[in-house]
């Protein structure tokens, strides 16, 4: 679907609560993210997120995207060995 996504700047809002996209598919939105400045919301919860999904979010975020006005990241998944 992202890719399919790819290169359309009229695409405002992304919802894909609880779809269990996971990391793999999360670093996809994120590239929409960075080359479609017009998104303004992202529903991104329940996706099974992890550490490295919730960086790269944040990452893009801070140096790319200044357009979104409202993001839903919950329950990301993390797990660790301590």
């Amino acid at each position: 679907m992202a890719d399919a996504l790819e290169g359309n700047d009229s695409l405002l809002y992304i919802n894909l609560n609880g779809n269990k996209i996971r990391t793999p598919g999360a670093k996809k939105v994120i590239a929409l993210l960075k080359s479609n400045p017009r998104i303004v919301e992202l529903d991104l919860g329940d996706n099974e997120i992890d550490h490295d999904g919730v960086i790269d979010l944040t990452t893009t975020l801070n140096e790319t995207n200044n357009t979104l006005e409202i993001l839903n990241a919950d329950k990301p998944l993390f797990n660790s060995v301590m």
